[in-house]
């Protein structure tokens, strides 16, 4: 057995400094700073064999790399290329910090924790792919890498701190399931265009998004309990927000907002359409102006008259992901009927409200149906017989909403494909 002052023991071999962690059953060692000297292609061994003075004799010790440790490589501005053994374990803080002309690193499967700021300004690297058995990513890990633009994080990391702050090539970045707290995470993203915050984020910490000028749209999952101060500030182009929690998140309660002035005066926020009076009631969700339901249709309120037809069109919120097909239904199908994709038909005087329905997400339209003169023909009900009138009837027989009193344009008691065919040859004709 070594004694204990060989485990602190640094030692040189083929051009890289090793630093022993481990002296006993497992002969561990890290790879060592060395004053910013490391440069070009390098290659880190699996394992290190070297010899070993223990009391007073000199032993060839062969250890196995399984870190590296904290600025390890720091300023190591002409190193272009690290190839990493699957034998390493951690790399340490600042490891890579200011490898300028690093452009390329592979993370081993082996992989289990990043420390902070490991890979800050590290401007030439333009991608990254952090192995599913790294379960911890430390404060700013990735730091102004302003030349990342493909980020592969692994499933195992449930917190991201800071960790990708000022790297203003991205433009997108899909966030793992496993995720549950998002802190700093993005600030001074410029390119970042768009972010789907995943339904495991249950905490947004403050200026996560700051500064991300380019940012036009975010969804905010149900499992949103808490967003910061600033945590969305300094993003004038933010102009839809989705969130998708029944109860309205808490947000930083003193003098600083949590989205920009101008998101909550221009955007479109969109919120479960039950919760929209609670989101208008509470502070700072208040201040937005313009506030909707996650599904909306192309009409609230309309007249027709006896015998015209309209297409009901639903329009849903970014992220509003449906489980099942939309449903329609009328609350007087004698007067005003509907078909399963939204077609409404006008039969009799009086009044009716269509109803579609999306999950827990239901909207309606009022409808009032007048006495009016019919023209053969007019399927749209537009006032003239034209190209529409074919695929509204095409849309009729189709989806079983036609009406032989209306829509029989050959007169032979039925509406068919007969009936496409005669509405044809009556609009080549006239």
């Amino acid at each position: 057995m070594l004694s204990s002052t060989a485990k602190a023991q640094v030692f040189y071999e083929n051009g890289i400094y090793y630093e022993v962690t481990s002296s006993y059953d497992n002969l561990e060692a890290s790879v060592y700073p060395y004053n910013g000297s490391y440069q070009g292609v390098l290659e880190i061994p699996e394992t290190v064999t070297t010899m070993v003075w223990c009391d007073y004799e000199q032993f060839e010790m062969t250890y196995t790399v399984t870190g590296i440790s904290n600025d390890a490589f720091r300023d190591c501005n002409q190193l272009t290329k690290v190839v990493l053994p699957n034998t390493i374990r951690s790399i340490g803080r600042n490891a890579f910090y200011n490898c300028s002309a690093l452009s390329e690193i592979n993370l081993p499967a082996s992989l289990t924790s990043i420390g902070s700021s490991a890979f800050g300004y590290c401007t030439s690297l333009n991608s990254i792919v952090i192995p599913e058995n790294v379960n911890t990513i430390g404060w700013n890990a990735f730091y102004c890498c302003t030349g990342l633009t493909d980020v592969t994080i692994s499933s195992a990391v449930t917190e991201l701190n800071g960790t990708f702050f000022g790297c203003t090539g991205l433009t997108a970045v899909e966030i793992p399931q496993s995720v549950t707290k998002l802190d700093g995470t993005f600030t001074g993203c410029t390119g970042l265009k768009a972010m789907n915050v995943p339904a495991s984020v249950e905490y947004i910490g403050a200026r996560t998004f700051d500064g991300c000028t380019a940012l036009a749209s975010v969804v905010l999952p149900s499992s949103l309990t808490y967003i910061a101060e600033q945590a969305f500030f300094n993003c004038e182009n933010l102009k839809i927000v989705t969130c998708l929690a029944v109860t309205p998140p808490s947000m930083y309660t003193n003098d600083s907002e949590s989205f920009d002035y101008l998101t909550y005066m221009d955007g479109l926020l969109f919120v479960p359409s039950a919760s929209i009076p609670q989101y208008q009631s509470t502070d700072w969700w208040s201040l937005f102006q313009h506030i909707q339901g996650l599904l909306t249709l192309n009409v609230t309120s309309m007249t027709l008259n006896k015998g015209k037809s309209f297409k009901l069109v639903t329009n849903f919120a970014p992220g509003f992901i449906l489980d099942s097909p939309v449903t329609w239904r009328s609350s007087n199908p004698t007067t005003v009927a509907v078909t399963n994709n939204g077609l409404i038909r006008a039969l009799a005087v009086g009044q009716a409200v269509i109803y579609a329905t999306a999950g827990n997400e239901e909207v309606s339209c009022q409808v009032i149906v007048m006495d009016g003169e019919h023209i053969l023909g007019d399927i749209d009900g537009d006032g003239q017989v034209a190209i529409g009138d074919i695929t509204m009837l095409i849309d009729l027989i189709l989806n079983g909403g036609a009406e032989p009193a209306f829509d029989d344009v050959d007169g032979n008691g039925i509406v068919d494909i007969s009936d496409i065919t005669a509405l044809i040859d009556y609009i080549l004709n006239h």
